[in-house]
């Protein structure tokens, strides 16, 4: 990669969320192939956000590197998590009549180009097809969120769906549920055999180390 000399701010991004796209402040499309690197100057016209169709699991970093006349520079830049991962366990086997399981949580879909920070929260329903986990237990289903620096907290509802009928299995909501950048956070408990208890815990390692709630 070449540089003029002088200062530069360089703003890098890794993901492997869907469908990944940068978006112009009125909306317009930036036609760029992956792996994909841009110069401006100072008075260009940047990207305003980075979106996506689905989020997964993303880096980032901002470094200013300041390039001396007629020199080789090496430029190493570490990039830092910029989103947090949400593990959702039933304990148990699905019933034979499981349908979907549906939960409403406020979430960040897109990165600002300038700042570098997630921005546009919103509250979303995502929903899961849980059919084919009927009659058996099942491993975490996993999600992940863009998160601000500073990370952020969230009630998250819970609908649980009973094939060929209008009524749920259950409903109920977890409140103020953290989200932090490089963590997980694990919610497990049965769905289909709510117990009336809830457990929190807030660790600081992404993998080993987690939030879990238990219901």
């Amino acid at each position: 990669m070449s540089f003029d000399y002088g200062d530069h701010t360089l703003k890098v991004i890794a993901t492997r969320s869907e469908a990944p796209t940068l978006q112009s402040a009125d909306g317009s499309l930036w036609n760029l192939a992956d792996n994909t690197a841009f110069a401006m100057t100072a008075d260009a016209t940047a990207p305003a956000v980075l979106t996506s169709s689905k989020t997964s699991d993303s880096f980032g970093a901002v470094q200013d590197v300041s390039i001396g006349v007629g020199q080789n520079q090496s430029i190493n830049i570490q990039l830092q998590r910029i989103i947090a991962k949400l593990s959702v366990k039933n304990t148990g086997k699905f019933p034979e009549d499981c349908s979907t399981l549906r939960f409403q949580i406020d979430e960040y879909k897109q990165w600002d180009w300038q700042s570098f920070s997630a921005i546009g929260k919103v509250s979303n329903q995502r929903i899961l097809d849980v059919t084919k986990c009927a009659g058996k237990t099942s491993a975490p289903f996993f999600y992940y969120f863009l998160v601000p620096e500073e990370g952020y907290t969230t009630d998250i509802t819970f609908t649980v769906d009973r094939k060929g009928s209008t009524e749920p299995y259950t409903s109920f909501k977890l409140s103020g549920i953290t989200l932090q950048r490089n963590h997980v956070t694990m919610i497990s408990g049965s769905f289909y055999n709510r117990q009336p208890t809830f457990q929190l815990t807030i660790n600081d390692a992404w993998g080993e180390d987690q939030s879990t709630v238990e219901f």
